[in-house]
C-alpha cells in the first residue's frame, strides 16, 4: 500500500482539485508487468491500468474547432 502523498505524486504536477482528497481512495492497486487484478464478481467492460510502457504510452488525438 502507498501513502496518500505518494498517490498525489503519481497523479502528476498541477493544481489539486478541492474535492480530490475527499474522493481519493485509501489504497490503490498497481499490478506488475503482464499482471492484472481480478475480483470474484467482476464484469469486464474494458481493461487498462498496467504500469508497463505499452500501457502508459497511448495515442492522443486533439481536435480543435
Amino acid at each position: 500500500s502507498i501513502s496518500p502523498h505518494e498517490i498525489l505524486r503519481l497523479l502528476g504536477p498541477g493544481k489539486e482539485h478541492r474535492a480530490l482528497r475527499k474522493r481519493m481512495p485509501k489504497k490503490i492497486i498497481l499490478p506488475g508487468e503482464h499482471e492484472g487484478v481480478w475480483f470474484k464478481y467482476f464484469q469486464v467492460k474494458g481493461l487498462h491500468g498496467g504500469m508497463s510502457e505499452e500501457e502508459m504510452l497511448v495515442p492522443l488525438i486533439i481536435i480543435e474547432k
